[in-house]
């Protein structure tokens, strides 16, 4: 009898995780990464990169290539915020063989520590990944804030439209 139910047991187990798909790998890649950022967890952060990974941040010129510079990048960012709470929305996994891409939307909410103020952004992300050793880890991350167009913005109205159009 308790034979039977071990063998039920693990015939359940193994089509659980037969049933899952290599896109539900690389949601679980990014549920690891939200939870790491909302932590402020740079370590766990780090291991989710290639060392030769490439990440964009949401700004102008903030490029980074390598862990190393992506290592600084992260550090110097978290080290202004507390607070944080990242959460990714209308997200889409695609996985070809050994790599993948996903993208959707954020929002990034935080204090900053300077000015004590709370700061929401919301925005797009887009990152590939791909398995090594095994694992899968990012390779491109990319993450950007709607732009407003400048007769927009003196409108005071460029928030609005660009909800409006699906911008964020």
């Amino acid at each position: 009898m308790k034979k039977s139910i071990v063998v039920s047991i693990m015939a359940v187990l193994v089509a659980q995780v037969a049933l899952a798909s290599p896109e539900d790998d690389l949601e679980a890649l990014d549920r690891t990464f939200v939870e790491a950022m909302n932590k402020m967890d740079i370590d766990t952060l780090m291991g989710l990169y290639a060392d030769d990974a490439i990440s964009m941040d949401a700004g102008p010129g903030l490029w980074n290539v390598g862990a190393k510079a992506i290592r600084r990048s992260w550090t110097a960012m978290v080290a202004t915020m507390e607070g944080i709470k990242l959460e990714l929305h209308d997200a889409h996994y695609k996985v070809v063989g050994d790599v993948g891409y996903a993208y959707g939307l954020y929002d990034l909410a935080f204090t900053d520590k300077a000015s004590r103020e709370r700061v929401t952004s919301h925005g797009r992300f887009l990152s590939v990944s791909e398995t090594r050793n095994g694992k899968w880890v990012y390779v491109v991350d990319h993450a950007s804030a709607p732009f407003i167009p400048p007769d927009a913005m003196e409108s005071g109205s460029g928030a609005e439209e660009a909800e409006e159009k699906g911008g964020w």
